[in-house]
């Protein structure tokens, strides 16, 4: 069964998305076009993942791909708030070492405050 919500937010600098349930090899695709379309160049992107209650190989490579994605734009990808069994995956493949893993949102979110855009990458005034 493909369970997986997900909600946007837009914050000055940064873009915070809340995954929940399970980013899998059924729901990673619609993950990453998701992520595709809520990213801005020079933005920092803070993945919510209190409520994802399962996180496969599929899931962690959508993860590490758009953490990619954003950091060519000049952004940094972090993950927030995960669950024993997702983090255990992180670890185990040493993901943490490519994308920064926070304990809570709030020190995600503050981590992504206090590193500036990359030159070049600053966002547009709207």
């Amino acid at each position: 069964m493909e369970t997986l919500s997900l909600r946007r937010r837009r914050l000055p600098g940064v873009i915070l998305v809340a995954v929940g349930g399970e980013l899998d090899v059924l729901t990673a695709g619609r993950f990453g076009a998701f992520a595709g379309r809520a990213r801005r160049p020079g933005q920092h992107l803070v993945l919510d993942l209190t409520a994802t209650t399962f996180l496969s190989c599929h899931g962690l490579r959508a993860l590490l791909e758009v953490g990619d994605d954003v950091r060519h734009d000049g952004g940094v990808t972090r993950l927030a708030a995960l669950l024993p069994g997702p983090l255990r995956l992180v670890r185990l493949l040493h993901a943490d070492a490519l994308v920064p893993v926070h304990a809570t949102v709030e020190d995600a979110l503050s981590a992504a405050a206090a590193r500036p855009p990359a030159p070049g990458h600053e966002p547009i005034a709207q």
